[in-house]
């Protein structure tokens, strides 16, 4: 190498040199998804020698690793790691036999050791250590560039010019001990854990709270569980949303480079939540609490009282305070306000879902939805469910239920079941995951369809991995909560082979089944009809209640819809879209509990966990063709170890799309799910 070049790399500024050095990798970053021009890289270099943050270390770093890796990729095709090809003389070296061919052949192996080097060497300043054996092996050699670039890179990083004859020997040591930014990152990390953990505390405390309020609190309890319930969300949010814990985030920013860690997600995630929720006032979240307890027993006494002038006012000071939320929310990843107020509370709940792109989904699927439930009204003779509507004794449906949990995988050592109004699944710790249901002694499938959801929910939470508890990742967005309860509920409950194995022993619990036979059960829990219940409905028109839903809500929250005009609105839809009406308000619009607690812009999640349901299940039929045979022997190991591998175990850590396309190798779409609509109804109906 000329003199004056190797001279300019020993003298330069340390943010002028790894400048230099940044803009040589810029095609092959480019490559591996990494994209800079010279003024980015002028301003890394400066963040990473004084010690700055910036948001694109993590990436950065992605892309370093990415070109070490192609560029080992082309030494290891000639056998050779960098160090020996560092060492050896390129007439040995294959492949060549002319001077053209030598000649090329050196360039790209000069190359791929010099990316490498520039790589390891920003890697380091980048507080990654992998490739610090490559450094000090060139900074204890004589590699012209290659060498200068080593040293000063570990010069830099350890704070120790080489000035003085011992200093490789000091550099030696120094790369033996963690350097105070390390330990530093380490310390901040398990801090931020502590801090989280405290919060998981407080929630968990308050789903605690709120499965005895729905269970077997005393009815003159509300106020008092109101109260607590506030402290305890007020006391939630103040810790997340605590200085300290922002400061934490910003410290620790780009310091993890992998992605699918769990230390990048806990940050990126929590750096997500705490944008969000650091804009909502405690006392806000503190009155949501307080109405929606009071709310839920209003709602409560309104079901069952038929009685829809209980809920209104209760109803109307939720959405006031449900536009409040949005208001304060309305702003998307990027710092943009949503297009629609809704989009802020979808967001909530599944985050990176608008209203445009829900309502891309559902008007696609909306079409051959309305046109299969037709078909199968035409026909809706051809299949009997009077074997479902016979008396079930309640402890019967209840010990069955019980039953059928534990065989598809729910440990009740760390879980129970019990009744509630509305079905509902509490995740109060990994060991503490109880479920409810509901029953209906004259029609059976309520309990069987609620009881096998809510295992779906508590299998969930029950196999997400234990490094993800007491920290913000423990929680996953809630259509991806719905897609493992509609799959047991759906995929699961609802086949022939879960059946082949479960009916004999239904015949057990229930010997009035015993002049029923397996195919009339299987066609009867499939039948398909127009349902006044949500939860009663059938896979087929499950879809249109949602939609339903979904355009309600957005026309409430866009002030396009009064309250005090639900009723009557819902009912002229259902007979629009279901072809009924609701005799009565506790079959219609006080059916559901979402309203009374807060739970605006969750109902689309259902929907979307029902399509993402079917399009796993065309993945694990692609990849095992042969699994459902299990299920005829009541064995469901291996497909809960298949969503525990691909969904299960990640909790929090990917986002709805990103789940999906990890998990199936394509975008999240509705067509699987109306193919297998399509398929299995076909043959149920003769289509």
């Amino acid at each position: 190498m000329p003199p004056e070049r190797a001279h300019t790399f020993e003298t330069a500024p340390y943010e002028e040199l790894f400048a230099v050095l940044l803009r040589q990798l810029k095609r092959p970053l480019k490559t591996h998804g990494f994209d800079l021009n010279d003024d980015d890289a002028a301003q890394l270099a400066g963040a990473v020698t004084q010690h700055r943050p910036d948001t694109r270390r993590a990436p950065l770093l992605a892309g370093l690793t990415a070109v070490i890796a192609e560029s080992e990729g082309v030494l290891k095709q000639w056998g050779l790691s960098f160090q020996q090809a560092l060492d050896v003389k390129m007439d040995a070296m294959p492949g060549w036999e002319t001077t053209a061919e030598f000649l090329e052949l050196a360039n790209e192996k000069s190359n791929a050791e010099l990316r490498i080097v520039i790589a390891a060497a920003w890697a380091l300043l980048l507080d990654e250590r992998r490739w610090l054996p490559y450094l000090l092996y060139l900074a204890a050699g004589h590699y012209d560039d290659e060498t200068v670039i080593a040293r000063r890179a570990l010069a830099c990083a350890s704070g120790s010019e080489p000035s003085n004859a011992d200093w490789f020997a000091q550099i030696r040591l120094w790369a033996q001990q963690p350097t105070k930014t390390q330990g530093a990152i380490v310390e901040q990390l398990q801090r931020l854990r502590t801090l989280l953990g405290r919060v998981a505390d407080l929630k968990g405390a308050g789903m605690l709270l709120g499965w005895d309020q729905r269970t077997y609190m005393p009815a003159g309890g509300v106020q008092g569980r109101a109260d607590q319930a506030a402290t305890l969300a007020g006391l939630a949010h103040e810790f997340f949303t605590a200085d300290e814990v922002g400061q934490l985030l910003d410290d620790l920013d780009g310091q993890f480079a992998d992605y699918d860690s769990d230390e990048a997600s806990l940050v990126r995630i929590m750096r997500r939540d705490y944008r969000k929720l650091k804009r909502i006032p405690s006392a806000l979240l503190m009155e949501v609490q307080q109405v929606g307890a009071h709310a839920r027993q209003a709602w409560q006494n309104a079901r069952t009282q038929n009685d829809f002038a209980l809920f209104q006012p209760h109803l109307e000071k939720m959405l006031a305070l449900q536009r409040q939320l949005a208001e304060t929310l309305n702003s998307s990843a990027d710092g943009q306000p949503f297009d629609n107020l809704y989009s802020a509370l979808l967001d909530r709940f599944e985050p990176g879902m608008t209203y445009e792109r829900i309502d891309e989904i559902f008007s696609g699927l909306k079409k051959p939805l309305v046109a299969l439930v037709q078909a199968i009204n035409a026909k809706v003779d051809a299949v009997s469910d009077e074997v479902l509507r016979r008396h079930y004794p309640r402890e019967r449906q209840l010990a069955f239920g019980q039953m059928l949990a534990q065989a598809l995988g729910y440990d009740f050592q760390r879980g129970r079941l019990d009744l509630s109004a509305h079905p509902f699944t509490s995740g109060i710790h990994r060991d503490d995951v109880r479920i409810t249901t509901r029953v209906n002694e004259d029609y059976v499938l309520v309990c069987l369809g609620s009881s096998i959801h809510e295992t779906g929910h508590a299998l969930h939470r029950q196999n997400l991995s234990p490094a993800l508890y007491r920290s913000n990742l423990e929680s996953t967005g809630l259509a991806t909560a719905e897609t493992l309860s509609r799959y047991y509920e759906n995929i699961v409950g609802l086949s022939r082979e879960f059946w082949q194995y479960a009916f004999p022993k239904a015949q057990e619990f229930f010997p009035h089944l015993a002049d029923c036979d397996l195919e009339t059960w299987y066609r009867a829990i499939n039948k398909s009809f127009p349902s006044l219940i949500r939860t009663d409905a059938d896979e087929v028109t499950y879809g249109l209640h949602i939609i339903l839903r979904f355009e309600l809500e957005n026309e409430l929250i866009n002030g396009r819809l009064k309250v005090a005009d639900l009723p009557k609105v819902w009912n002229e839809r259902m007979e629009a879209y279901l072809g009924v009406v609701p005799p009565t308000n506790s079959d219609g619009v006080l059916q559901d509990i979402h309203w009374s607690q807060g739970g605006w812009g969750y109902f689309p999640d259902y929907l979307l966990g029902t399509i993402f349901a079917s399009q796993l299940d065309a993945q694990l039929m692609r990849e095992q063709p042969q699994h459902k045979a299990a299920w005829t022997r009541g064995e469901f190991g291996g497909v809960l170890r298949w969503l525990t591998d691909k969904i299960m175990a990640h909790g929090g850590k990917f986002t709805f799309a990103e789940l999906a396309e990890r998990a199936t190798g394509t975008p999240f779409s509705w067509q699987p799910y109306m193919a297998y609509l399509q398929q299995k109804y076909g043959d149920i109906y003769g289509l």
